[in-house]
């Protein structure tokens, strides 16, 4: 009698979950389309959500992963769309503005699902790594064990700095099985990155495994590196900070792999100041503001349920200010323009964003 009563109330508890997150979307999609509306009848071309839909779905208890700054505010570019059609991808942006706490995004919807992280998770293994020290530093070289592997990059000795320049995927297996099972499972709990499950083996849990984590997830995580609230310490997060640089003020091109080498793209951001509203531009002098920046990011390249998956993650730093930035793409196999387009996708619509938001 007891089992019956306790499958009808798990029945209805889920019931009532699915109800409540149908109506939520049905809600989150009329206030978009109310969105486009306000541009079409010529209001700001950026529509603001003033009842933050984070907030909504805790309130239901339909998540216990999603954060916001306090007092931010949500904005839905739907612009952004026409970036992922020109590569015949489907793709989420989202940038937030530390300064003003503000976040911005194509689809909400893709922004709360948990993808596979592949590379991305490279950042945090190698903090973890350098904590644990199983290595020292960013100068420890691992011994190429002469096995032939896909990208002629990876086939060579490779220190923590070069492995994370090429995304050298042999290198890092072996640091995660340096570190182990029980310590790598702590760290994941501890850093609460994603849904922690390190399943699938310790060599392979972000790659094939079962590690999922969402674009919000991953603002969350770079918010806490950037300011140093993640449980590592100080030259662990500054060697990682330092090897994550990919373009700054005084070199002129990016310094990037592009994910395993298979684009050679070269960018300049020009990254403005938003002097016009920020109480902060009259502490600076923007004659000179305009070169005075760092972006740090990592790209990603993994396969979940089909379809191919990639990243780019990372932050730009400019002037006194912060923006984090994930671009989160998926098409399934088979069915993508080209794997060069699909790859170079990730940088050129992160470029193309970054000039764009800098001009509004």
């Amino acid at each position: 009698m007891k089992l019956s009563k306790l499958i009808v109330v798990v029945i209805l508890t889920v019931a009532i979950q699915d109800v409540c997150a149908k109506n939520l979307d049905d809600a989150y999609r009329t206030s978009f389309k109310s969105s486009e509306l306000s541009r079409e009848t010529g209001n700001n071309f950026t529509h603001i959500f003033h009842d933050n839909p984070v907030r909504l779905i805790n309130a239901f208890g339909l998540t216990n992963k999603l954060i916001t700054p306090p007092d931010s505010l949500l904005s839905f570019n739907p612009a952004w769309d026409t970036l992922y059609k020109k590569y015949g991808v489907k793709g989420c942006f989202v940038l937030q503005d530390k300064y003003r706490g503000s976040m911005m995004t194509n689809d909400w919807f893709m922004a709360q699902t948990q993808k596979t992280p592949a590379s991305t998770f490279k950042i945090l293994n190698s903090l973890i790594s350098l904590e644990t020290a199983v290595i020292p530093d960013q100068d420890y070289t691992l011994k190429w064990d002469s096995v032939n592997r896909t990208f002629p990059n990876w086939n060579r000795d490779h220190d923590l700095r070069s492995a994370y320049k090429y995304s050298v995927v042999w290198y890092y297996q072996e640091l995660a099985r340096r570190v182990g099972a029980d310590t790598m499972k702590f760290w994941l709990d501890k850093v609460s990155y994603g849904n922690a499950d390190t399943s699938g083996g310790i060599d392979q849990f972000w790659l094939t495994g079962n590690l999922r984590i969402s674009p919000i997830e991953q603002i969350l995580f770079l918010q806490k590196l950037e300011s140093e609230q993640l449980p590592f310490s100080k030259n662990t997060i500054t060697i990682v900070k330092d090897i994550m640089i990919q373009e700054r003020s005084d070199v002129k091109s990016i310094n990037s792999s592009n994910q395993n080498n298979r684009s050679n793209l070269n960018y300049r951001l020009n990254l403005n100041e938003h002097s016009k509203n920020n109480p902060l531009a009259n502490q600076f002098d923007h004659t000179n503001q305009r070169s005075n920046y760092v972006v740090r990011w990592k790209t990603g390249w993994g396969n979940q349920d089909g379809k191919d998956i990639g990243w780019i993650v990372g932050y730009l730093e400019k002037g006194a200010n912060v923006y984090y930035f994930v671009n989160c793409i998926e098409a399934e196999v088979g069915k993508i323009i080209s794997q060069e387009n699909f790859l170079s996708a990730r940088i050129e619509i992160l470029h193309t964003i970054l000039e764009e938001y800098k001009t509004n």
